[in-house]
């Protein structure tokens, strides 16, 4: 069922789930009032015969597509965590191992298949619907439903490996080294009673915004936000600039002229949510 069905004859509102890793509520789930659109079931994995492209269906897991590659000697760039799914990791981008080498995963693709919301398949690619293949490499879920993707395939070198043991004695000063070398910094937060969700978001939402206007104030931030890691109350989508936004809605409403995938859509990154910068 298209999500052009839904829309005219349930009026319903309706989510869509590749492999539901996000932690935003409502991203790849629905209450009993809407419809879950899984795409797990397409998770086929295949090669072309000269071994160039891979197309991997949008269901899929990181970690069996890498599995499968394995075996025909060659592999993809993907999600660093294999049980990532491969559609939603790529509609945001796809941050991987190695960026600096072959950029982000969706930079890496060929085509897309995309099922509209007037129900029907089109590719995207460089050369049919140029301007939603761009679209799609970043714009999150708000053109059509990717049902399979055609990546490109990377050569599987091998990596070796290098551990430097040393003296507790000698801890202060590799430390001292490695902080002098790189200065970067993930804080992870846990806590044990739900009750205190709500002050550890809060929490959490003040101390990030503080870091930000910290660097602003510095003149070393950089406003990009990576849509795959950013929380349920920021904006990816804006940061990527006016002129960028304007242009993502302008594809999609030529692709989704009745605004299907803007105002029934339950979760996501959505365009019609979008603030300007």
């Amino acid at each position: 069922m298209t999500p052009k069905k839904l829309s005219t004859n349930f009026k319903s509102s309706f989510s869509i789930r590749s492999g539901g890793h996000s932690p935003n509520p409502t991203w790849s789930s629905i209450g009993s009032d809407g419809i879950l659109v899984d795409l797990q079931k397409l998770n086929s994995v295949t090669v072309s015969g000269n071994g160039s492209v891979a197309s991997v269906g949008s269901g899929a897991r990181w970690g069996d597509v890498y599995s499968v590659l394995d075996s025909h000697g060659t592999s993809v760039i993907g999600a660093k965590d294999r049980t990532v799914g491969v559609g939603g990791s790529i509609l945001g981008g796809g941050y991987h191992h190695l960026p600096n080498q072959f950029g982000l995963a969706a930079d890496n693709v060929k085509n897309f298949e995309v099922v509209l919301s007037n129900g029907s398949i089109v590719d995207a690619n460089s050369e049919q619907n140029s301007d939603l293949f761009w679209a799609l490499k970043g714009g999150g879920p708000n053109f059509g439903v990717v049902t399979r993707y055609d990546l490109y395939t990377v050569p599987v070198h091998y990596v070796w490996v290098h551990i430097n043991v040393y003296s507790p004695n000698d801890g202060s000063n590799v430390l001292a080294a490695f902080d002098e070398w790189q200065r970067r910094w993930t804080t992870s937060i846990d806590w044990q009673s739900a009750q205190d969700d709500d002050l550890v978001r809060s929490v959490s939402v003040d101390t990030t915004e503080k870091w930000a206007q910290l660097a602003v104030e510095r003149d070393i931030g950089i406003p990009f936000l990576y849509m795959n890691d950013a929380a349920r109350d920021q904006n990816p989508l804006a940061s990527y600039g006016s002129e960028s936004l304007a242009k993502l809605k302008a594809v999609a409403k030529k692709y989704d002229p009745r605004h299907v995938f803007q105002t029934l859509q339950n979760g996501g990154f959505l365009l019609s949510r979008a603030q300007k910068p």
